[in-house]
């Protein structure tokens, strides 16, 4: 699990940017037809290639199998690639930082619009809120001693 999580942190901003580009890409062309993203994982293996992972107490173990082996290496690999350092031009100071630093996730910048279009309102709208403000008006021109006529 701490291997995936690694994995995880360390191809972020990568998968990130592909899908934000595939999406932008899509939005820039939706009459032109792109074939789906697709993960650049090797194909699971075979229920014969996973059986020979599954040891019994009585079974010896076989040879290790070619593909173990490159999952190993590859392991290997991507543990030195994260902590590679990038070396400062002075061999006097100290390295610059992490060659590939771990992704931190989107800032918190306000994203830029434009403003949203101005709508008049409907002629029908208007007329509503005409006579609305008649009638407080005249609500507001009676007098506290009056009583309002209710014979209606």
């Amino acid at each position: 699990m701490a291997n995936r999580t690694d994995w995880d942190h360390a191809t972020r901003q990568p998968r990130h940017l592909a899908a934000a580009a595939d999406a932008e890409l899509r939005r820039r062309h939706p009459d032109q037809p792109f074939p789906p993203l697709r993960s650049a994982e090797p194909e699971p293996r075979t229920p014969a290639q996973r059986d020979e992972l599954t040891l019994s107490p009585e079974q010896p173990p076989a040879e290790t199998d070619q593909w173990i082996m490159d999952l190993a290496a590859g392991h290997r690999t991507f543990v030195d690639r994260q902590n590679l350092q990038i070396p400062a031009a002075n061999p006097d100071y100290g390295d610059l930082g992490p060659a590939f630093p771990a992704w931190t996730g989107p800032g918190k910048d306000a994203i830029l619009q434009p403003p949203r279009p101005e709508i008049p309102p409907s002629p029908l709208l208007l007329e509503r809120a005409a006579a609305r403000d008649a009638d407080r008006e005249a609500a507001d021109k009676q007098q506290p001693g009056d009583i309002p006529d209710v014979s209606g």
